[in-house]
């Protein structure tokens, strides 16, 4: 039952991809630069951002605690590197002065 479920969404989403692909050729995605008045509110950058990771953390991290019988270290060093509160370090200076 659990493969027929997957392989149907599979199928789903890749069709869904297709004709948004398709459709986005002639239709200009309201962002960014293209972004008018509407009737749907504006989020802005930060806010936007929290709401599109959220889903991740919050999912990881209700299947980590409902799946989980016991904690073991491994488990719990990986949960906290997946909700490592620490900023990105995108610099070599930021690096190496994390480093330190």
């Amino acid at each position: 039952m659990a493969e027929f479920i997957f392989e149907h969404m599979v199928v789903f989403w890749v069709m869904m991809a297709v004709i948004v692909f398709v459709c986005l050729f002639f239709y200009t995605a309201p962002y960014g630069r293209h972004a008018g008045k509407s009737l749907t509110p504006a989020v802005k950058g930060p806010a936007g951002w929290v709401l599109m990771e959220m889903p991740a953390s919050l999912v990881f991290a209700a299947c980590f605690l409902y799946l989980s019988g016991v904690f073991t270290v491994t488990q719990i060093v990986l949960l906290i590197v997946w909700q490592n509160p620490l900023p990105a370090l995108d610099s070599p200076e930021q690096q190496a002065a994390w480093l330190r």
